[in-house]
C-alpha cells in the first residue's frame, strides 16, 4: 500500500464521517478514524489493534460487521471509511514486519479495490470526484502533512 494513497483514503474517510452523525455506529466509526490518525502520526498503534477494529473476531463487532447492519443510505461512506482503515492497517502491518497479514486485508492494494474504491467516492460526490485529482497532488508534493493541514485542504476543495 502506499503510503501517499493511504492518506488520501483516510482524509476522505474523515471528510465523509462528518456525514454519518446519524449512523447508529458513529462513536465505532470516529474510533476507527482517530485511531488510524494517531497510527499515521506516530506509529505507536499495533496493527493488530488497527485490525481489531476493522473484525473484532465476532459476529458482532468491528467496522466489517457495523457496515453490513447499519442504514443502507451510508453504503458507499462505509466502503470508503472501510477501506481507508483497512489501508492504514495493512502499512502498519508492513512496518512492523509482519509476515502474517489477515485475508481481510490482502485485495487492500488491488487495482480491482482501488476502482471499486473510486466508484463509492463517485456515488457519493457525483462530479466533484475530479477536484480530488488537485487533493491526490497536494498530498504527493513536499514535506510530509499533518493531519489539520490535509482535512484542511480536503474542505477546501471539497467543502
Amino acid at each position: 500500500m502506499n503510503y501517499h494513497n493511504a492518506l488520501f483514503k483516510l482524509g476522505i474517510a474523515t471528510w465523509l464521517s462528518k456525514s454519518m452523525q446519524e449512523s447508529q455506529f458513529y462513536k465505532q466509526i470516529e474510533e476507527l478514524i482517530d485511531v488510524c490518525w494517531k497510527w499515521v502520526e506516530n506509529h505507536k498503534v499495533s496493527a493488530d489493534e488497527l485490525y481489531s477494529l476493522l473484525d473484532d473476531g465476532t459476529e458482532f463487532g468491528g467496522a466489517f460487521i457495523y457496515m453490513q447492519v447499519d442504514d443502507s443510505k451510508y453504503e458507499s461512506r462505509w466502503n470508503c471509511i472501510f477501506e481507508a482503515g483497512a489501508s492504514i492497517a495493512s502499512l502498519a502491518y508492513k512496518f512492523e514486519g509482519k509476515k502474517y497479514i489477515p485475508a481481510l486485508l490482502e485485495e487492500i492494494d488491488s487495482a480491482q479495490q482501488e476502482e471499486f474504491f473510486s466508484e463509492q467516492l463517485e456515488n457519493i460526490l457525483g462530479n466533484k470526484i475530479q477536484l480530488l485529482d488537485d487533493f491526490k497532488n497536494y498530498l504527493s508534493v513536499g514535506d510530509e502533512k499533518n493531519k489539520e493541514e490535509i482535512l484542511g485542504k480536503l474542505s477546501e476543495i471539497l467543502d
